[in-house]
């Protein structure tokens, strides 16, 4: 008899043990952690790296960071970290600006600027070069919470691709 109420209190103790981890499972806030992972939005630098590794860009040059304001209107004041690359191929349409703002209304602000330059960029396209206006039509402005992106590349959707793997 002895034999059978330790193994029967084994039973319930690792009965036990089970439905509380299940119990604790069920919670909201347990399962938060076992949601689809969603991986956070990269650095616009890191984002660049990502981005060049998935479509395969031709040369690019790097704006430097003064030059935001007088290339687009954006001030320095409005973002944490900026990227800018344009093909050194001028005969190229090619363009990826990624801006990290700091507050929600600079993105407004940097979303409405990027948005002018990709008309500007479709525009001087249909003026001197129409054959890049494909590609300029197919560029994306896209606000991701706090980072705003110009994307104007041949391969748009393989970095499409890429940023919705951080949604």
């Amino acid at each position: 008899m002895d034999k059978k109420l330790k193994t029967l209190k084994w039973v319930l103790i690792v009965a036990s043990i089970f439905y509380l981890a299940l119990a604790s499972g069920c919670t909201k806030d347990a399962e938060e952690p076992f949601a689809e992972a969603k991986k956070d939005f990269p650095p616009p630098s890191e984002l660049y790296a990502l981005i060049e590794e998935a479509a395969g860009l031709p040369e690019m040059a790097r704006l430097e960071d003064d030059m935001y304001p007088y290339v687009y209107g954006i001030e320095e004041e409005w973002f944490e970290e900026a990227v800018s690359y344009s093909s050194i191929d001028i005969t190229q349409p090619d363009e990826i600006v990624i801006i990290r703002c700091k507050i929600e209304e600079a993105a407004e602000q940097v979303l409405e600027k990027l948005e002018f330059r990709l008309a500007y960029k479709d525009k001087s396209a249909q003026n001197y070069l129409p054959e890049t206006i494909i590609f300029i039509q197919n560029g994306v402005i896209r606000q991701d919470e706090l980072t705003v992106s110009l994307l104007v590349l041949k391969e748009i959707d393989a970095v499409l691709t890429l940023y919705d793997t951080f949604r």
